[in-house]
């Protein structure tokens, strides 16, 4: 792919900005960037003689586009935004005079109206482009990486942004858990904080039954084992390519298990763990849960406390006619809370960033393969 070629980039850019930059970009050279996303659909410009080898399908490609008299006319006689870039860094491509933009044109779409044309939207995706690039080479150069850890074994639905983020975490919870085991230390509090302000969470739009009237999405994440909609278990990319976040997770739930009811002595098994930031959870009750859970909150922030009603019983009454004085409100910050996640549940608004966590089995988790249970 182009972006492995070492054309002229040598070291991590800084990340470009709507206006004119002096960072080095992924690929071609700052100047070129901002000569270019000025440029606007009836720029003149100018082609050299063909410089392509005669006998390849670039040849007759650029025979083509050369004739163009204008950034628009050279697009739709078959120029890539890629050939901008390289014709201009190259020598063969020159925009001749007037008009052109005053800064660069803007990468976001929601600014895109009728008044853009076709030239306009393909050189803001180009420039969205350049900074999705550059931020993968500042996160690689901070991690001390190459780039192409943060863009190959990318998931579906998953930024580069998002998936540089995750690897971040990823890092800090592998560096927290080495240290831990050569210090015999216990996973803190803070430790956990740290990583979980590191990870990029979806906006999940699938927890319906967590989401107040007006919420469209909730930042929640599940890593471990997950069910299909066919009955059948699998483990979540997110927990095969960030791992050592969901032990990191697990380690400090062991390192914090109360003495009460031998949780200490036994441990709390647990398939699954969802985690949360940002958001009060509406009146609820956990669907696929096998109802025995663990919850804890982190960060710094008033109000969030967990409602919780531990008499309801499903079978008896919808949730809307539970009581408000049957409930139990219980501050998170303080304890680490067994609770079953089959009984009705809320949280309190709250003012502040709090994080959550939730351990939990899925329902019928025993029929996992024996594979699925030792990568858990």
């Amino acid at each position: 792919p182009f972006w492995l070629k070492s054309t002229s980039c040598s070291h991590p850019p800084a990340g470009p900005t709507s206006s004119l930059v002096s960072a080095m970009p992924c690929t071609y050279k700052t100047e070129t960037y901002n000569e270019v996303l000025r440029w606007l659909d009836n720029t003149p410009i100018r082609y050299a003689a063909n410089p392509k080898l005669k006998t390849s399908k670039s040849f007759v490609r650029y025979a083509k586009y050369a004739k163009a008299k204008t950034v628009g006319e050279a697009l739709r006689f078959g120029t890539l935004y890629l050939d901008l870039l390289f014709d201009h860094e190259h020598g063969h491509l020159k925009a001749t005079g007037q008009p052109k933009r005053k800064q660069l044109v803007s990468p976001d779409k929601s600014e895109w109206d009728d008044s853009w044309n076709a030239t306009d939207k393909i050189l803001s995706k180009m420039h969205a482009k350049w900074i999705t690039w550059s931020k993968t080479f500042e996160v690689a150069d901070r991690l001390g990486v190459d780039r192409r850890n943060l863009t190959s074994n990318k998931m579906g639905g998953i930024s580069v942004e998002m998936h540089a983020q995750r690897m971040e975490a990823q890092v800090m919870a592998k560096l927290i858990l080495e240290e831990a085991d050569s210090k015999g230390l216990l996973i803190t509090d803070a430790d956990v904080l740290h990583v979980l302000k590191l990870w990029a969470f979806k906006e999940n739009t699938t927890r319906q039954n967590v989401m107040k009237e007006g919420i469209d999405f909730v930042n929640s994440d599940t890593l471990g084992l997950l069910a299909g909609y066919d009955g059948t278990f699998h483990i979540n990319q997110s927990t095969r390519h960030y791992p050592a976040v969901p032990h990191l997770l697990t380690r400090w739930l062991k390192d914090h298990l109360p003495d009460e009811c031998g949780l200490k002595e036994k441990g709390f098994h647990h398939t699954s763990i969802n985690v949360n930031r940002g958001y009060a959870a509406k009146l609820h009750r956990d669907g696929n849960n096998e109802g025995p859970s663990m919850i804890a909150a982190f960060g710094e922030f008033t109000g969030g406390e967990l409602n919780y009603w531990p008499e309801d019983d499903k079978t008896k009454a919808t949730i809307d006619k539970l009581r408000q004085e049957d409930r139990k409100t219980l501050d998170l910050r303080r304890q680490l809370l067994l609770f079953d996640g089959n009984r009705g549940h809320s949280v309190e608004d709250f003012q502040g960033e709090r994080y959550s966590i939730v351990f939990f089995s899925i329902g019928k988790s025993h029929k996992v393969n024996e594979k699925q249970r030792q990568l858990l």
